[in-house]
């Protein structure tokens, strides 16, 4: 990347990628992704006011201050005081909250969603089970779906696949 590093970056909040990105972009921001922090809350605290109390929370325009009192005021309306999952994401609060994030630039991103998507695009599409040229033919068929909208662009990008795939059956058929 020329030398240069990220100053943000946005993760599910995986354990590993959290201790990989401090030693690998010490100087960078840290955020969890919103959507997997509600996706988590759903699958550990099922109640459904809870739910749409932290969805408000995680986007809350508020201070440091005002986010803790609603965490509070949630916490105790929802008796949800001994919750470990809910004590353990209280103390990450500064990775998600935007109260702690304000200083922090992300370009507005919140969520590792582009990534998810284009990741759940091709697991439509490519299987384990393909040999290589069906896993190159079902690549092709999702990148179609994913195409890009202007005319020049389609032409670069499909004389670019155009040319890999005639590498990759080259070295095949060899």
């Amino acid at each position: 990347m020329g030398n240069k590093h990220p100053s943000s970056v946005v993760t599910d909040g995986d354990h590993s990628m959290r201790e990989a990105i401090k030693q690998v972009f010490p100087h960078a921001s840290h955020r969890l992704c919103a959507w997997h922090l509600h996706r988590n809350a759903c699958e550990k605290v099922k109640i459904h006011g809870f739910l749409n109390a932290l969805k408000n929370l995680i986007y809350a325009n508020v201070g440091v201050e005002e986010f803790e009192v609603r965490w509070g005021d949630m916490i105790d309306k929802y008796k949800l005081a001994g919750n470990p999952w809910v004590n353990q994401t209280h103390e990450m609060r500064q990775f998600w909250a935007l109260a702690y994030l304000r200083n922090e630039f992300f370009g507005r991103i919140r969520t590792t969603s582009q990534c998810e998507g284009i990741n759940s695009l091709i697991n439509a599409y490519v299987r384990k089970k393909n040999n290589l040229l069906e896993f190159i033919n079902n690549m092709q068929s999702s990148l179609r779906h994913y195409r890009p909208s202007s005319s020049l662009q389609r032409q670069k990008l499909d004389t670019l696949r155009s040319r890999q795939v005639q590498r990759i059956v080259q070295v095949i058929s060899r």
